[in-house]
């Protein structure tokens, strides 16, 4: 943790820029080609990775009247390290194939990691502390969530120091490994991703093959890592394994389709990497329409019924 009353960066990416960079644009790598959601518009166009992603003093926060931020932290601990791996380095090269059992590991924390940093997971344990401070407990809380949420909800800052030490924390998702199994797989279909990564797969897709032998609490997440290869991470006490799968064109589709359901339906998530050709007929799709009016161009708009 920085120093407090130390220089802090106001512009905190709670995506690394070292994985957007995975979709960036043949010809410039600073940018990438996404869909924006401005409501009650979508626009298409290109974006730098720099102003995307972020939250201004997200990872900052006051110690006795001083700035601190966790921000060096999450440099040391967790970015640094996954993007100097030789793991990060095969799929920098564009090379899936090398990928093998020694970057189970990494590829499981960084997973692990998009998935509890995002914003949308902030968001999601502030409203549930207004909840438990307003209205009380969810019957459905077990006794270490009421303990958690009667104390995240005493004061404004208990869910976000909640949130940072989860971000910080890479250890925590040991706890959990013996039960992970990663399939690296391979695409035809250019892969969309978004500002909120890490995909919950829903069990109703039959398209790969373990979904059809995994127990009722089992989950399954979905990362692209670049726009032609991507990663599954199924947690379950059957298997503990790492394989290399084809994904059918219709998965891949159906992937793409699930990040523009995400932009549409998460407030936190505002842009989906997307550089396809299926883009305005997935638009289409989702009941938006071209709008032609001033300033309109690339811009498409759904109207509310």
């Amino acid at each position: 943790m920085a120093a407090p009353g130390a220089q802090h960066t106001k512009r905190n990416h709670y995506v690394p820029q070292f994985y957007m960079r995975q979709f960036a644009l043949d010809g410039d790598k600073t940018k990438v080609k996404c869909l924006s959601r401005h409501d009650p518009y979508v626009s298409i166009g290109t974006k730098s990775i720099s102003r995307i992603g972020y939250e201004e003093d997200l990872y900052t926060f006051s110690i006795a009247g001083s700035k601190a931020s966790i921000e060096d932290d999450l440099n040391k601990n967790v970015e640094t390290p996954i993007a100097n791996s030789d793991t990060w380095r095969k799929i920098l090269a564009g090379e899936p194939d090398r990928l093998d059992r020694s970057d189970k590991l990494t590829l499981y924390l960084l997973m692990r990691h998009l998935q509890f940093r995002n914003i949308e997971n902030l968001r999601f344990i502030e409203q549930e502390a207004v909840h438990a401070r307003e209205i009380g407990f969810r019957d459905d809380y077990s006794e270490d969530e009421r303990e958690m949420y009667a104390e995240l909800s005493r004061t404004a800052a208990g869910p976000r120091s909640y949130f940072l030490a989860m971000a910080a924390d890479i250890q925590q998702f040991a706890l959990h490994w013996d039960r992970a199994s990663i399939s690296v797989i391979r695409s035809r279909i250019p892969l969309r991703s978004s500002t909120n990564p890490t995909l919950v797969v829903p069990r109703k897709l039959g398209h790969i093959r373990l979904f059809e032998e995994l127990e009722a609490d089992a989950f399954c997440y979905w990362l692209p890592l670049s726009r032609y290869f991507g990663a599954m991470l199924t947690m379950s006490r059957r298997f503990n394994d790492f394989i290399h799968q084809d994904l059918p064109d219709d998965a891949a589709r159906v992937f793409n389709r699930l990040y523009l359901g995400q932009l549409l339906e998460m407030p936190s998530t505002r842009h989906c990497f997307a550089d396809d050709p299926e883009i305005e007929g997935d638009l289409h799709w989702a009941g938006f329409d071209r709008f032609d009016g001033i300033g309109g161009r690339g811009r498409y708009k759904r109207e509310i019924r």
